[in-house]
């Protein structure tokens, strides 16, 4: 259980890292050139930190919980935009479902090697039932 917390705290101090390059990024001025009919001006814009931080935020509030509803109401095609994005960023519920996916076909095409390859990821992460799994197919 202490590896799955540090897997989840160097995962969280990786993405604090990122946010704040953004911040920083974001902070900077940026020309934008506004068309007049008449003429081409540019304008600087630049963002205060405040502002820079609550655009991270917001694209950063994004939930994986609408593709976990949409699987289990057996919405797939929505599961399938939705689940993926977090599966990659090592979110164990979204590897397991995405897994499933991949075995059974529901909303992307039926593939062994993406099944295996998924649940890996989610026992390499730490879940148990993954493990077991892997385990009950190399046998």
């Amino acid at each position: 259980m202490a590896i799955r917390w540090r897997i989840y705290i160097n995962k969280l101090n990786k993405i604090i890292e990122e946010q704040r390059g953004l911040i920083e990024e974001l902070s900077q001025p940026v020309a934008v050139e506004e068309k007049d009919p008449t003429q081409i001006t540019t304008t600087k814009i630049q963002l205060s930190e405040t502002d820079a931080i609550s655009a991270v935020t917001a694209s950063s509030d994004t939930d994986v919980r609408p593709g976990i509803k949409a699987f289990m109401c057996g919405n797939y095609q929505k599961a399938a935009a939705i689940i993926p994005q977090f599966a990659e960023l090592d979110h164990i519920k979204a590897q397991t479902i995405l897994a499933k996916m991949y075995f059974s076909g529901n909303g992307v095409a039926k593939d062994m090697q993406k099944y295996k390859y998924w649940l890996q990821r989610a026992a390499d992460n730490g879940d148990k039932p993954s493990k077991a799994k892997l385990k009950k197919l190399k046998t």
